[in-house]
């Protein structure tokens, strides 16, 4: 997959259920844009504007906007396939085990509103922002 994505200027992902939504981060540590559909686990990582831009699920017009945006700005997709790389090498296997290993250690009785999943960092106006998925 590697090759295939290296090889694109911009991957769109619109599909309607996800788990883990993993196809978009392996493109962004290719160096590919990204464009998805809003569905469940697209904002585990994805900020849109920031690494990413997100169309409304179900919206083939909109998503081919974005995708044209993004042809058309390169300074635009240039952004997104810098940050998207950031989000990418700052996502590890022990950041998701880690939050994994909150979400089960909690008492039934607590909330999971309190277990985060940590997202790359971001630069915003110059300065290193940290954004949250909260679980």
């Amino acid at each position: 997959m590697r090759k295939i994505h290296s090889s694109c200027d911009v991957f769109l992902k619109m599909s309607r259920v996800e788990g883990f939504f993993g196809p978009p981060m392996e493109a962004m540590a290719c160096g590919c844009s990204v464009v998805v559909g809003k569905v469940s686990g697209y904002d585990e990582y994805i900020v849109h504007e920031e690494n990413a831009l997100v169309a409304e699920q179900g919206d083939v017009e909109g998503a081919r906007r974005v995708v044209q945006r993004l042809l058309s700005d390169a300074a635009l997709r240039d952004r997104l396939v810098k940050r998207g790389f950031e989000t990418a090498k700052a996502w590890t296997w022990e950041q998701s085990a880690r939050g994994m290993l909150a979400l089960v250690e909690k008492e039934p009785s607590e909330s999971t509103a309190e277990v985060r999943f940590p997202i790359a960092e971001s630069s915003v106006g110059g300065t290193m922002a940290s954004g949250e998925s909260v679980l």
